[in-house]
């Protein structure tokens, strides 16, 4: 399994497609090959970006926007 899902990936990669592209269609499609819905698929992500670390991430970046402007 992991030998196809490799192999899909160079191929995608080797075509011409975008990094992230060719990790997210090998990853859907090994998900799909092993039985696992879609849906899960989704709702993985979703429960996963709920984290405090991508809460942090974000106040990061508006405070440093707020010490670029120096008020």
């Amino acid at each position: 399994m992991i030998a196809v899902f490799f192999g899909l990936f160079l191929v995608l990669l080797f075509s011409g497609l975008a990094i992230y592209l060719a990790l997210g269609l090998s990853a859907i499609l090994a998900w799909y090959v092993e039985g696992i819905p879609l849906v899960a698929f989704s709702q993985f992500f979703a429960d996963h970006l709920s984290t405090p670390k991508f809460v942090a991430v974000t106040m990061f970046v508006i405070a440093a926007a707020f010490m670029e402007r120096g008020r």
